[in-house]
């Protein structure tokens, strides 16, 4: 018998029990559907999470800390950085090195110095890794690489707003955020148009033996601000040499004098690595070097495998609604084996094929498998659509309002589509083994025989 003339007799038989059958592809559908809106619940959330995830920073970046100070720790020195960026993957890594001085410092600007700024926020850095960082500049250039005469910096997007004008006791500062109508305030000055001086006090004003160290700084660049990237508001970054020379000019002024079984070692270490799957390696390396590590990757994998989890458990509760329609089509076919006994008999002494009798079973079983996965496939889809456009915009609280709103509730992939459509018509072969093994052990005489 021709594969056609196999599904065409099928279909018949089908439509001709056409209540019974709609009746079982409902448990179907149910079943369907239940699997793919729980999985595409947890689609969405893992979806959602990444998309908060890369507004709060770059994935492809690992702080890396630890190792002390202490004799018998390993330092975060000038060695240990240099082994990591020879590990595979790793694009850069520069220390992050901030001003230590106890005291005031400020930088001033303007005419006459008019405008200062206490306690700007110091980064020593390495300045060819300001760009793989993913640091964008507004105005200017990046840092300039070697030795220069004066101190060269590069400043956060919103630097220019710390100024304080300190002629004024009122209105003397401006902001960088809209107002009511959505401006905003121009700063007081542009900080590469005009001259810039670095104060640090020292330690004990009343000392006469030691005294201010004044420096002249030029800003070369403004950077972009970007807020998942906070140093790049309001940031002053300046070459690591440089920084280094600055702590060293100041602790020599003020006598600060470090132990000698203190090792060197940096607080920070940022490493950028070439892709996102090289990142979980390089942190088990840098780890293996005794080093703390942190990184946006490593927290969204672990949501990750949480979601992992959460898929499969919801994947299984779906798994047991299209069970308990299995046995519903286990049921009807049974039933349609003891109503079509005498056509099973007659099929026999005509001289059908027993693998004829067995695939017409199994392939009525399948189609309502099949027909059940996609009308489940498409109510989905519809229940997908109601949730995004109902419940997308009811992120005020619980998982929604943590996650910010953002990406959809519910997402159904290809792939998710393809699982249903094959998990149903799986199940519906599956429950149809037994009532077409039953229906090929039938004897020919007695089928004829039944009424």
């Amino acid at each position: 018998m021709k594969t056609s003339d196999l599904l065409s007799m099928c279909l018949r038989n089908l439509i001709r029990r056409k209540f019974l059958t709609s009746l079982t592809i409902v448990g179907v559908v149910i079943g369907t559907t239940a699997i793919v809106m729980m999985i595409s619940l947890v689609i969405g959330m893992g979806n959602q999470i990444d998309e908060q995830l890369k507004m709060w920073g770059d994935l492809s970046i690992i702080e890396v800390w630890g190792g002390g100070t202490g004799s018998n720790d390993t330092p975060l020195d000038d060695k240990a950085v240099a082994d990591i960026r020879n590990i595979q993957g790793v694009l850069v890594a520069t220390p992050f090195v901030g001003l230590q001085t106890g005291s005031e410092y400020l930088i001033e600007g303007g005419r006459n110095f008019r405008y200062e700024w206490k306690h700007p926020n110091f980064f020593g850095i390495v300045p060819e890794a300001m760009e793989p960082l993913g640091y964008r500049i507004a105005e200017g250039e990046f840092l300039p690489l070697g030795k220069t005469r004066t101190l060269q910096v590069v400043v956060g997007g919103s630097a220019a707003y710390r100024f304080m004008d300190t002629r004024r006791r009122f209105d003397n500062m401006r902001s960088d955020w809209p107002d009511e109508d959505g401006n905003i305030q121009e700063p007081f000055f542009n900080p590469m148009k005009t001259d810039l001086k670095l104060t640090l006090k020292s330690l004990d004003a009343e000392d006469t033996t030691t005294r201010n160290l004044e420096y002249e700084i030029i800003a070369v660049g403004i950077l972009e601000a970007d807020r998942t990237k906070w140093e790049t508001v309001d940031g002053v970054f300046i070459p690591l040499d440089e920084m280094k020379r600055l702590q060293d000019e100041f602790n020599k002024e003020n006598n600060i004098r470090t132990p000698r079984n203190q090792k060197e070692s940096y607080n920070q270490v940022k490493v950028k690595s070439t892709d996102l799957p090289s990142v979980p390696d390089i942190e088990k390396e840098i780890q293996a070097m005794g080093f703390g590590t942190w990184s946006m990757e490593s927290q969204r994998q672990q949501m990750q495998q949480s979601i992992m989890t959460m898929q499969i458990i919801l994947g299984g509760i779906g798994g047991i609604t299209l069970f308990v329609s299995a046995i519903s089509i286990t049921n009807t076919m049974i039933m349609s084996v003891y109503e079509r006994t005498r056509e099973i008999g007659v099929m026999k002494v005509l001289g059908c094929i027993v693998g004829n009798i067995r695939a017409i079973f199994l392939i009525e079983a399948g189609l309502i498998g099949f027909f059940g996965g996609v009308l489940g496939v498409l109510f989905s889809f519809l229940l997908s659509f109601f949730i995004n456009a109902v419940g997308g915009g009811m992120t005020g609280g619980g998982m929604g309002g943590m996650l910010g709103g953002i990406g959809s509730v519910s997402s159904i992939p290809l792939w998710l589509v393809l699982l249903g459509l094959a998990f149903a018509t799986g199940i519906g072969l599956a429950a149809g083994f037994y009532p077409a093994n039953r229906a090929v052990k039938i004897s020919a005489l007695e089928a004829i025989k039944q009424e």
